[in-house]
């Protein structure tokens, strides 16, 4: 159920059509960087205006993400649209750099000796991000760190012309895998990590399987892909997040959590680990997280 609401608010919401996106590419490609900048808001507030079952979902998820905050309607309508901006701005900067602009250099990256620890025992890495921050922004700032060839597993994206565009703008050392593609499609993964490579996978929009696991006292439906990987390979899972301070993403690298054993309760505490970790970020940057449905049950 988690995942239909999911995909039915990014089918129908506007900010993920192909208009919109081609819309992007063009003012990146054409425009001076201050004339981007000045729309951004009114992008914003054009969605905030045109989608009330986002606006909707946002305050509902107001009461886990950030409940000691002022709980007066003109406080959370305040944070629905800074939610907007928030998001609008990080699609900005990705189709920026998706148009062979630099990308924006990270402010600092936190605990990377973890990463690169992770990746001395040969085993492959399962990196693991939601949509928070600069997570489109992920693979570049990983690739200034120079570390081994990365697969991403993403959504298939609404239509076929846009997961052309992202699929060619996406750097030629970054392999996109979308999750039941093919009967075989994990285990392509699989090879992967068992060469030493890392695999990166978003927890928190399980297409499939998933488990129902504590977040922020309430619950919320996680993909079991990440464990499952892990639990199957032996390959550590890292936590990281992309956080945006003074308009420059930072580089956050969590754990790493030990690969849990083959039986679903392991995987399961896995998850929730992962979530536990995950749910400390939601509640340091709530309108950086951009989950546009009713995530909590």
């Amino acid at each position: 159920m988690i995942a239909a609401d999911a995909q039915a608010l990014r089918s129908n919401s506007p900010a993920e059509s192909l208009f919109w996106r081609q819309l992007l590419v063009g003012a990146m490609r054409h425009l001076p960087q201050w004339m981007i900048d000045s729309q951004v808001p009114v992008w914003a507030t054009l969605f905030y205006l045109r989608m009330p079952e986002l606006r909707d979902a946002i305050t509902y998820n107001q009461r886990w993400t950030c409940p000691d905050r002022n709980s007066g309607a003109v406080e959370r309508e305040l944070q629905a649209w800074r939610t907007f901006l928030c998001y609008c701005q990080r699609v900005a900067a990705a189709y920026r750099t998706y148009t062979g602009r630099p990308p924006p250099p990270a402010l600092r990256s936190a605990n990377h000796q973890r990463l690169r620890e992770a990746i001395d025992r040969k085993t492959g890495v399962v990196l693991v991000t939601g949509h928070l921050g600069a997570w489109q922004l992920g693979p570049y700032l990983l690739g200034a760190l120079d570390l081994p060839p990365l697969t991403i597993v993403m959504a298939e994206e609404p239509n076929a012309e846009t997961q052309r565009l992202e699929r060619h703008l996406l750097s030629k050392r970054i392999n996109v895998h979308y999750p039941g593609s093919s009967p075989t499609s994990s285990l392509a993964l699989l090879a992967a990590l068992r060469r030493g490579e890392m695999v990166a996978m978003q927890i928190d929009r399980p297409h499939s399987r998933s488990f129902r696991v504590p977040l922020l006292g309430g619950q919320a439906e996680f993909a079991a892909g990440p464990a499952v990987l892990s639990s199957l390979s032996g390959a550590p899972i890292i936590p990281l997040f992309f956080p945006v301070k003074d308009r420059r993403p930072e580089v956050w690298i969590e754990g790493p959590l030990e690969p849990p054993a083959a039986d679903n309760a392991s995987r399961r505490a896995a998850t929730e680990s992962i979530a536990l970790i995950y749910g400390q970020y939601v509640r340091r940057y709530p309108e950086q997280w951009h989950n546009f449905y009713r995530f909590f049950r």
